[in-house]
C-alpha cells in the first residue's frame, strides 16, 4: 500500500481502519493547513456532529413552517389531496406514506417522512404562484436576512440557501471530507465542477436559513450551536 499522504501520521493503524484515499486526503489537508493530520481528522469528527445537530433541528423547524403553508394552500389533508406540479412530488409523498409503515398515517407522520429534497422542490420556479400566495409566509425572517446579505428577499434566495443546506446535510450524512469543501450540487455549469464551501461558509448558510425560517429561531440556533466554538478550535499550525 502506498504511503503517500500518510508519512506524517504516527498511528499506522489508521491506514487499516480507513480507506487509503481518505487518510491521504487528511494528509494533503494537513499540509495545506500546516497542522497534524490526526488532529484535523479528530476535529472534523466533532465538527460533523455539530453540523448535523444543528441541521436536524433546522429541518424540523423548516418543514413544520412549510407544512403550515401547505395546509393554508391545500387544506389540512394536503398530503392526501395534493399531487404536486410534476410526478416527482406525488411520488415522494407516496414514498413517505409507505415509509411510515401505516395504512392510514396522519399528516404529521407523513410530513415526518418526507425527504429534505421534497421541501426544496416546493421552492422551484414551478411554484412561484404558491410562493407568492402562501409559502413566503413560512419564512418570516427572510426580509431581515435578505437585508443583511444585501440581496432580494425572494423565492430564489430561499431556494438557493435551502439547496445548499441540503448539500451540507447530505455531505455530513455520507461522511464527506468537510475540510476539502462541500460540493454545492446543482450549481455546476456545463461540465464544470460545482463550487465548494468550507466549514466557515457552510456554518453561515445554516444560520442564514435558520433566520429566514424565523428570526427568533435563528438567534437561538446560533447561540446554542457548537459550530462557532469548533471553528475557533480548528487545529493550529504546528510551526513546521
Amino acid at each position: 500500500m502506498s504511503t503517500t499522504g500518510l508519512d506524517a501520521i504516527q498511528e499506522p493503524h489508521w491506514s487499516t481502519w480507513l480507506a487509503e484515499s481518505r487518510v491521504a486526503a487528511y494528509g494533503r489537508a494537513s499540509k495545506r493547513f500546516r497542522c497534524d493530520p490526526i488532529a484535523l481528522l479528530e476535529w472534523e469528527r466533532e465538527f460533523a456532529v455539530a453540523v448535523f445537530r444543528d441541521v436536524a433541528v433546522l429541518e424540523l423547524a423548516m418543514r413544520a413552517s412549510m407544512s403550515v403553508a401547505m395546509e393554508a394552500a391545500h387544506g389540512d389533508d394536503w398530503v392526501n389531496t395534493y399531487a404536486g406540479r410534476w410526478s416527482a412530488e406525488g411520488e415522494e409523498i407516496a414514498a413517505a406514506r409507505n415509509r411510515t409503515g401505516m395504512e392510514d398515517p396522519t399528516l404529521t407522520q407523513v410530513v415526518g417522512h418526507l425527504m429534505f429534497g421534497y421541501w426544496v422542490m416546493l421552492l422551484s420556479s414551478h411554484h412561484e404562484g404558491l410562493w407568492r400566495t402562501y409559502m413566503r409566509r413560512a419564512f418570516p425572517g427572510l426580509k431581515t436576512e435578505a437585508a443583511r446579505l444585501g440581496k432580494p428577499g425572494d423565492r430564489k434566495l430561499v431556494a438557493k440557501t435551502m439547496a445548499d443546506v441540503q448539500a451540507i446535510r447530505n455531505a455530513v450524512a455520507h461522511h464527506s471530507i468537510l475540510v476539502e469543501g462541500v460540493a454545492l450540487t446543482g450549481r455546476g455549469v456545463d461540465d464544470r465542477e460545482p463550487p465548494r464551501i468550507g466549514p466557515h461558509d457552510l456554518t453561515r448558510r445554516i444560520f442564514s436559513l435558520a433566520v429566514m425560517t424565523h428570526e427568533g429561531f435563528g438567534a437561538w440556533l446560533a447561540a446554542q450551536s457548537r459550530m462557532p466554538s469548533l471553528l475557533e478550535a480548528f487545529p493550529r499550525s504546528t510551526g513546521t
